[in-house]
């Protein structure tokens, strides 16, 4: 945000309100005469909640800018659903670690105007995390990922890891994953 061009008239109406607080702190403790202070005191509140609103507007304006100049945009399932992403489509969706997350999760970005999926993950590691045994009992224990697989979507194993020494990987690999 520091780079876009509109900084500047951001970081001024910052200014202008960190102002606004210190004259508002500074007059609590003030012997104005009530009928002064107070009509003042609604003066500066209401010059901070406009001033408010137009750095939400600048800011919402510059992320918007930020975001259509991108080629890339990364997010959390649940961020693409964010109110800084409203309006925008992406038409190639890589979920990573799709294994954790939920079918509910996974379908927010899903629903971002996508045509093409890549679901990257494991379902044999650790499933989404699901805090609620009603929703537990209800499947949403088990992710996109999973289920699709299950389904009988074609999906391809990785044939060469690089996490682990070869012997720690033997017996996951021989375990799970059928060598």
């Amino acid at each position: 945000m520091k780079n876009h061009p509109t900084f500047p008239e951001l970081q001024q109406l910052v200014d202008q309100i960190v102002r606004i607080s210190r004259q508002l702190s500074e007059l609590r403790g003030s012997t104005w005469s009530a009928v002064q202070g107070e009509e003042f005191v609604k003066e500066l509140r209401a010059e901070k909640r406009a001033l408010q609103v137009d750095i939400n507007d600048l800011r919402h304006s510059m992320k918007k800018d930020i975001v259509m100049g991108a080629q890339v945009v990364c997010s959390t399932c649940i961020g693409a659903g964010s109110p800084d992403l409203k309006g925008f489509s992406f038409p190639l969706l890589v979920l990573d670690e799709g294994s954790q997350a939920s079918e509910p999760e996974a379908l927010v970005p899903i629903m971002k105007g996508t045509h093409q999926v890549i679901i990257v993950g494991d379902h044999k590691q650790l499933p989404p995390t699901v805090m609620s045994e009603k929703a537990l009992a209800k499947g949403l224990g088990v992710s996109l990922f999973e289920r699709l697989t299950e389904a009988g979507v074609p999906s391809t194993l990785l044939g060469v890891q690089y996490r682990a020494h070869p012997l720690l990987f033997e017996f996951p690999s021989a375990r799970f994953y059928a060598g």
